[in-house]
C-alpha cells in the first residue's frame, strides 16, 4: 500500500535519456507498475525498465488491458525479433536478451500481483477500487 506521501515517477516524465531513466528505476523505485497493452513488451524502453526493475529486485505489479496477450514461446526465444530495437541498443546499457527473458518470465509469473482493466469502464473510473 502506498502512503499518501509516496513519491510517484511516471516514465513519460523523462523520455529523452534511457540511461537516466534506468538509473531512476534502479535507485529510486520500490514498485514498478507495468501497464500491459498489446505493444508494451515489444517497446525497447519498456523492456529496459522491466529488466532493470526485475534485475534489481524492484517489486513488479501487472495491469493488464483487454488487448494484451502474453508473448508466445517462439517470441520469448527470439527476443531480438520481438522487441523493436530500432531506437536503442540495450546491450550498450548492459542488458542482454537472457536478462530480458528472465525479467519477462518473472513479470508473467503467478507471483506478480495482477489487475485487469475492464474494457467497459472508461476514463479515471478504471482505477477506482
Amino acid at each position: 500500500t502506498l502512503s499518501p506521501t509516496s513519491n510517484v515517477f511516471i516514465d513519460s516524465d523523462n523520455l529523452e535519456n534511457l540511461d537516466f531513466l534506468l538509473d531512476t528505476i534502479r535507485m529510486n523505485v520500490e514498485r514498478l507498475i507495468v501497464y500491459l497493452s498489446q505493444d508494451t513488451l515489444t517497446r525497447c524502453w519498456c523492456t529496459g525498465e522491466i529488466t532493470t526493475a526485475a534485475h534489481h529486485h524492484v517489486d513488479l505489479i501487472r495491469v493488464v488491458c483487454p488487448c494484451w496477450s502474453p508473448p508466445t514461446e517462439m517470441q520469448m526465444q527470439n527476443l531480438g525479433s520481438f522487441i523493436d530495437l530500432s531506437s536503442t541498443n540495450l546491450l550498450q546499457l548492459g542488458i542482454t536478451f537472457d536478462m530480458v527473458r528472465s525479467a519477462y518470465e518473472k513479470l508473467l509469473s503467478d507471483s506478480v500481483p495482477t489487475y485487469s482493466v475492464s474494457s467497459t469502464v472508461r476514463g479515471r473510473s478504471k482505477f477506482d477500487s
